[in-house]
């Protein structure tokens, strides 16, 4: 009786103030709990989404957005709580088949829950507010600005000609831009005399330009992304190593680009992304002087940074068991045949890769169908990749037809479908 009493008093406790919003979280308490599993499927399907769209953006090599990944943090660690809550909320109703339950667990459950809801709303509102995950860290192929921007745009400029014939820019053309942190140009013919007064710019994309006086860019020590994409010059100059603060460089395309002074790469000490074609020194000539030599394959160990590379490069300029460093996402391809050639393959500590290959478009590897090829890669290592789930797609009937070894080594993840290493030696 004194038992009844205890609860019978607790109960009326909770019932006074205020009366109404205390009791429903005991007697509504079933109707809670089916709202909170509800929004939290609701969230869960909306999350799914999100990452779905997060994966995409990566392969297109976007920059995700910092509130997306913020909502994305928020969504997985509220799923962590409800799945605690349920847990407990699971244990107050197996008290005696849930004829005994414990009241003062029960009102605190069912408040909790209620809170837990509303936030999980919330969060399914936001995400479906969320129109893109991801954007180019570059503009590349946005609509044009208006033909005169400069007394519209404060911080951003871009403008884009039409490549028939290209935009003359002169020296004194962004004198009075100082405050520019942003600035696109297509197509334009300039010396890059004409940029040394934005300082306070961050992002500079130069896209199929003719381009002069490269060495004027070392003024601009806010600079953080720096496209010289399908544009013409010839020489990278060594005044860029003041460039501390840079964080991704795309060269791809630059066609006339013959020299890129030795250690000039590995002096982009926050780089974290890298875009580079068959501009490395071969190996028999590593040893010039900085003054005469070209960059080197090797330097790109020396990124702490570094994690995302695309490389076109000569065999040639690959040193003796030469690896690279640990990257989130890369593509390399050697002697334009992509990796065809590929016999010896090894992965170790990449702490984040979950697939090796993703398609010929990525990869430049052979294709059938759509089943990927390695015709000639004897040997696979893969060692400590914690993530690491498929080799090849899921639903390809890829296979490795001459590998001769293969080893495996605190891959728990990793999937391997019946077939594809048959006849190896271990």
């Amino acid at each position: 009786m004194e038992i009844v009493t205890a609860i019978v008093s607790k109960v009326g406790e909770y019932l006074v103030e205020p009366s109404i919003n205390q009791a429903r979280y005991l007697f509504r308490f079933n109707k809670i709990v089916e709202d909170l599993l509800e929004a939290e499927r609701n969230l869960k399907s909306k999350q799914g989404d999100v990452e779905k769209e997060i994966a995409a953006a990566e392969r297109n090599d976007e920059r995700i957005k910092a509130t997306v990944q913020d909502w994305l943090s928020d969504s997985r660690k509220i799923m962590g709580e409800v799945e605690t809550l349920k847990g407990k909320i699971e244990v107050n109703k197996t008290c005696l088949n849930g004829w005994c339950p414990n009241w003062v667990s029960r009102h605190q459950l069912g408040r909790k829950a209620t809170k837990t809801s509303i936030r999980l709303k919330k969060l399914i509102v936001d995400g479906g507010q969320i129109e893109s995950v991801g954007r180019r860290a570059l503009l590349l192929g946005e609509p044009s600005a208006p033909k005169d921007p400069a007394p519209l745009l404060e911080q951003s400029l871009y403008y884009h000609y039409d490549k028939s014939k290209l935009l003359k820019v002169s020296d004194e053309c962004f004198e009075e831009m100082k405050a520019l942190e942003v600035v696109s140009l297509r197509y334009a013919d300039l010396s890059l005399k004409s940029l040394q007064f934005l300082t306070n710019l961050k992002t500079l994309e130069l896209f199929g330009c003719n381009l002069r006086d490269i060495s004027f860019l070392a003024k601009l020590n806010k600079l953080e992304i720096l496209s010289f994409r399908g544009s013409r010059f010839d020489e990278l100059p060594i005044e860029l190593r003041e460039l501390k603060e840079l964080r991704m460089l795309d060269l791809r395309g630059c066609s006339e680009l013959k020299r890129i002074p030795s250690n000039l790469i590995r002096s982009f000490s926050q780089l974290e992304e890298l875009y580079m074609e068959d501009i490395f020194e071969e190996r028999e000539v590593e040893e010039k002087s900085i003054e005469t030599g070209n960059a080197r394959l090797s330097e790109v160990n020396y990124l702490p940074c570094l994690t995302v590379l695309y490389l076109k490069i000569n065999s040639k300029c690959l040193p003796k068991d030469f690896a690279f460093s640990e990257l989130s996402r890369y593509e390399i391809c050697v002697n334009e045949t992509g990796l065809i050639q590929l016999e010896y393959l090894e992965i170790e500590d990449a702490a984040e890769l979950k697939q090796v290959f993703h398609g010929k478009e990525e990869n430049g590897i052979a294709e059938e169908g759509n089943d990927i090829k390695l015709p000639n890669l004897k040997n696979l290592k893969l060692n400590k990749l914690e993530k690491l789930a498929r080799f090849f797609p899921e639903n390809n009937h890829s296979a490795l037809p001459a590998l001769e070894e293969f080893q495996m080594i605190e891959c728990p993840n990793l999937t391997i479908k019946e077939g594809d290493l048959e006849e190896v030696c271990f």
